[in-house]
C-alpha cells in the first residue's frame, strides 16, 4: 500500500475477508481496482472476488490475484471466478505496479453477447434464443447444444463431446444427443437444416461390426446347412427311387420270363409279347442261344447309359428265346424326383428367410452384451472408473460384467488412494511454496521500500528489522524441514535410553516460565523421579512443541504438564485450557502445513511443521500421540513411554 501511496495512487487496506467487504460494500463508487492475496483470514480473496463480481457497482473493476498460491489450479481457479490477472508470490513490487497500470489503463469493449447465424439469434446473456425474431422456447440443454454449435461454426462434434457439455451424468448414452438434436431441429424450422450430421463411418461400422459378423456367420452356415441337407435329402431320394426301380422291374422281368417260357413259337408270338410291352410300359427285348437278339418291343435303342436295364434268364422255354431284357428311360424312373425338388427348394427358400429373420435376432441378442461391455471398458479406460455394468445374467457374459465391475471397483479404489496421496503431495508442495514465498515477498518489499530516498530514517529501520524477521522465519522453516527430511530418510533417527524426566521438564520450566507469566497464564509443570526409555534430545524436542503451542495460543487460563505411571510406562500430557479444536480438525491435525483456519498467516512466528516434527519423533519410538480436545474448554495432547528394564 505504501508503494502505491508513493507513486500517487489511493489505497484502503483490509486485513480480513470481512473487512474487505465491509469496505467495497461501503463505498462501492471509490474503487477501480482491487488487489487480493487467497489466504487471507475470514472470507478468502476468492469469496472476496466472487463478492466484487456479485455487486451491480463493483463487478466492471479489474481484479488482480497476489498470492503465494503458484499451483496451475490455483490460477485456473482464480480466473475462472472473475479475476483479471494472476501475480505469484514472490513478486518485485514494481513489476504489480506495471500489471495494475495496464490493467487500468486497458478498458475492456463490451463483449457482443449474441450469436447470428441465418435467422437464428442467441443471446447469451438472457440465455435465450428467437427465430426471424421470434422467440424459440429451449430447454437448457438445447440451449446448451445451440451456443456450443453456434459459437463453433462448421466444426464437428462428436456426441460424447456434446454429452460432456451437457450432462455430468454417466448414464446418459449418445442417443440422448440425437434426441436432443432433432427437437433442435423442429424448433428452428427451416433454420434446422443448418444442424448437420456427419456420418461418420468408422463410428457406425464399429457399432454394427460384431453384430453383422455373428448375423452374416449364423446365415452363412445355415444356408449351408440347410443346403447341404436339401442336396443329400435330393441326392438320397435319386438312389432311392434308382433301387427302388430297379428292384421292380427285376420282379416284373422275372414275372415276364415266366410268361414267355409257356408261349408256343407260332404266329401269336410276337403277338403277344408286344401286347405285354405295352401293357407294362417297359422295353423288351428276347435273345435266343446265340445271344442274338430277334426280338424286340418299344420306343427304340437309345444309348445304354440313358436307359435303366435289367435282364431276366428263361428256362424250359417252348420257344427261342432264352433271355428277356426290359429297360426303360432313366428320367422315367426320376420323374418323382422334378416335385419333390420343388419342394425341397420351397422349403430352402423359406428356411433361408426365417434363418436370415433368427440369426439377426440372435445376434443382436448376443452383440448387445458385447457391446454393454466394451462400451464400460471403453468408459473405464477414459476414466470413468465409477461405471458398473448392469447386466442381468448368470451365463458368460454376466460372469464378464461382474469382473468388469470389480476391476472398476478397484480401480475406483486405488484411484482414489492415488488421488488422496497425490493431493497430500500437491498440497504440501503448495504450502512450502505459500511459507516461502510469503516471506520473501515481504522481504522483497521491505528492501523496495528502505531503498527509497523519500522515507524517514526510522520508517526506513523498520523495513530493516522487518527483512530481518523474515529472514529468521525463513531460517526456522528450513531447519524445521530438514528435521522432517532426516526423520523421513533415516531409518534409525532416535537413539533409544533411559532418560530421566526431571531435568528435561526443569529445563522447560526455566524457558517458558517468564513467557507465561507475561501473558497471565498459570504454567504447572511438576516435579518427578521417574525414568522412560527415548532419546532425549527428541524427547525434549516433543514437550518444548506442545508447550509452545499451548502458551502461544492460549491467552488466559493455564497451560500444565501431567506425568503419570501407567502400567509398564508412564504417560506424559500437555495440556490447556485454550480455545480448543474443531473435531472435523483432528484427523488432520499432525499433517504438515495442516491448519485448522486455512487463512491464518504464518506472522506469528510458527511454521506449521511443530506437531509434523512431533508425529514423527514419537512414530520412531513407536509411540502414538493422542488428542482430546473441546471447543471452549481446551485441549490437552498425551504418549506413552515405556520404563527402562531393571
Amino acid at each position: 500500500a505504501s508503494f502505491l501511496e508513493h507513486h500517487g495512487y489511493l489505497t484502503a487496506v483490509a486485513y480480513d475477508g470481512h473487512q474487505a467487504i465491509d469496505r467495497l460494500s461501503t463505498a462501492p463508487e471509490a474503487f477501480t481496482l482491487a488487489v487480493l492475496d487467497i489466504m487471507v483470514p475470514g472470507p478468502d480473496g476468492r469469496a472476496v472476488c466472487r463478492f466484487i463480481r456479485s455487486h451491480p457497482a463493483l463487478r466492471h473493476i479489474p481484479v488482480i490475484f497476489l498470492t503465494a498460491r503458484d499451483q496451475e489450479q490455483d490460477e485456473i481457479d482464480g480466473l475462472s471466478i472473475g479475476a483479471d490477472d494472476y501475480i505469484p508470490k514472490p513478486a518485485s513490487l514494481n513489476l504489480v505496479l506495471a500489471h495494475i497500470k495496464t490493467l487500468l489503463r486497458r478498458r475492456q469493449a463490451e463483449v457482443n453477447p449474441f450469436l447470428n447465424v441465418g435467422e437464428v439469434l442467441l443471446d447469451t446473456n438472457a440465455r435465450a434464443a428467437s427465430l426471424a425474431g421470434a422467440p424459440v422456447d429451449l430447454t437448457a440443454t438445447e440451449y446448451t447444444i445451440l451456443h456450443l454449435l453456434m459459437a463453433n461454426p462448421n466444426r464437428v462434434f462428436s456426441r460424447q463431446e456434446i454429452l460432456g457439455r451437457i450432462s455430468d451424468d454417466k448414464d446418459v448414452f449418445d442417443r440422448t444427443v440425437d434426441a436432443h438434436i432433432k427437437n433442435l431441429r423442429m424448433k428452428l424450422g427451416s433454420e434446422g437444416a443448418r444442424i448437420k450430421t456427419v456420418r461418420g463411418g468408422r463410428l457406425r461400422s464399429e457399432k454394427m461390426n460384431i453384430r453383422a459378423k455373428l448375423s452374416l456367420t449364423f446365415v452363412l452356415l445355415m444356408i449351408f446347412g440347410v443346403t447341404a441337407i436339401s442336396s443329400y435329402a435330393i441326392l438320397f431320394i435319386r438312389n432311392y427311387l434308382l433301387d427302388s426301380g430297379v428292384e421292380t422291374m427285376e420282379r416284373h422281368a422275372r414275372w415276364m420270363a415266366l410268361s414267355v417260357r409257356e408261349l408256343p413259337d407260332d404266329s401269336f408270338f410276337e403277338l403277344i409279347v408286344s401286347e405285354m410291352a405295352k401293357a407294362s410300359g417297359y422295353d423288351v427285348g428276347l435273345y435266343d442261344a446265340d445271344s442274338t437278339l430277334y426280338v424286340a418291343f418299344g420306343s427304340g435303342r437309345p444309348a445304354d447309359d440313358d436307359r435303366v436295364k435289367v435282364f431276366a434268364n428263361i428256362y424250359g422255354s417252348r420257344n427261342a428265346a432264352i433271355r428277356l431284357e426290359l429297360s426303360l428311360p432313366r428320367e422315367t424312373l426320376f420323374e418323382p424326383v422334378k416335385t419333390i425338388r420343388w419342394i425341397i427348394y420351397t422349403g430352402m427358400f423359406i428356411s433361408i428367410g426365417i434363418i436370415l429373420l433368427v440369426s439377426n435376432r440372435v445376434a443382436s441378442s448376443l452383440a448387445r452384451p458385447i457391446r454393454a461391455l466394451n462400451d464400460a471398458a471403453l468408459r473405464i479406460a477414459n476414466g470413468d472408473v465409477t461405471h458398473q455394468i448392469e447386466l442381468a445374467r448368470t451365463d458368460e457374459f454376466g460372469t464378464l460384467a461382474t469382473s468388469i465391475n470389480r476391476m472398476s471397483e478397484r480401480l475406483l479404489a486405488d484411484l482414489n488412494e492415488l488421488e488422496a496421496a497425490a493431493e497430500r503431495q500437491s498440497r504440501f508442495y503448495a504450502d512450502i511454496a505459500h511459507e516461502i514465498r510469503n516471506p520473501l515477498h515481504t522481504l522483497m518489499a521491505s528492501l523496495d521500500m528502505a531503498r527509497l530516498e523519500q522515507i524517514p530514517v526510522e520508517k526506513r529501520v523498520q523495513y530493516v528489522d522487518n527483512a530481518r524477521h523474515q529472514t529468521d522465519r525463513l531460517s526456522r522453516l528450513f531447519n524445521d524441514l530438514l528435521t522432517l527430511q532426516r526423520f523421513d530418510a533415516d531409518a534409525h533417527p532416535v537413539h533409544i535410553q533411559a532418560v530421566e524426566l526431571n531435568p528435561v521438564l526443569e529445563k522447560l520450566r526455566d524457558v517458558y516460565a517468564g513467557l507465561a507469566e507475561q501473558k497471565g497464564l498459570r504454567l504447572d509443570i511438576p516435579s518427578t523421579d521417574a525414568f522412560v526409555m527415548a532419546d532425549a534430545g527428541k524427547l525434549e524436542q516433543v514437550l518444548d512443541n506442545l508447550i509452545s503451542n499451548a502458551v502461544k495460543y492460549v491467552n488466559q487460563g493455564r497451560v500444565w504438564v501431567d506425568i503419570s505411571p501407567t502400567s509398564g510406562g508412564v504417560e506424559l500430557s500437555v495440556g490447556d485450557t485454550g480455545p480448543g479444536i474443531a473435531p472435523e480438525h483432528l484427523p488432520n491435525l499432525f499433517d504438515r502445513f495442516y491448519r485448522t483456519d486455512k487463512a491464518r498467516s504464518r506472522d506469528s512466528g510458527g511454521t506449521g511443521l511443530g506437531l509434523a516434527i512431533v508425529k514423527s519423533i514419537l512414530d520412531a519410538h513407536a509411540v502414538n500421540i493422542r488428542v482430546q480436545s473441546d471447543l471452549g474448554i481446551g485441549t490437552r495432547f498425551s504418549f506413552t513411554l515405556t520404563n527402562p528394564t531393571p
